[in-house]
């Protein structure tokens, strides 16, 4: 669901530790750790979650240290590839098209941010796409209030 809904790269999601999960402002925090590393600059952010996608990681979080992995079985180095083999083999039993995979949901939720109109600033911080334009780099970026607008009419 966290992939559905933020439009994560699945390492970002199946890496992160029980303390990358935000109890106050539901959201993720998609940052470097000691078994993952991040595809870019850009990619360091905050993602607000869709009150389903919370619930069910809220679950995995309860009662554990904020320095262990969410999920026990991916958060380790190579985990997204075991990740990545186990839901293409449920997503195989309901696609067949070949040219669908896992990182289909990130291409599916920029589609989403487009159909809503969502400003391509927003849409870059919200996938983690690094920005080169110059203005970008000042400031404190936005807000999560102004992300949870555009990210949860896509939901």
């Amino acid at each position: 669901m966290a992939l559905c809904d933020t439009g994560a790269r699945l390492a970002e999601v199946s890496g992160a530790l029980c303390g990358d999960i935000n109890l106050q402002d539901r959201s993720l925090t998609i940052q470097a750790n000691h078994f993952r590393s991040l595809k870019t600059d850009g990619s360091k952010r905050t993602v607000p979650l869709s009150e389903l996608a919370y619930n069910l990681l809220f679950e995995l979080k309860h009662g554990r240290e904020d320095s262990e992995p969410l999920f026990v079985r991916y958060g380790k180095l190579g985990g997204n590839t075991n990740a990545s083999a186990a839901l293409i083999k449920h997503l195989r039993k309901v696609i067949d098209d070949p040219l669908k995979s896992i990182h289909s949901l990130r291409h599916r939720k920029k589609d989403q941010l487009r159909s809503v109109e969502a400003p391509e600033e927003i849409s870059k911080v919200l996938l983690g796409h690094s920005n080169k334009d110059v203005a970008s780099r000042y400031g404190d970026g936005f807000q999560q209030d102004v992300l949870r607008k555009w990210l949860s009419k896509t939901w």
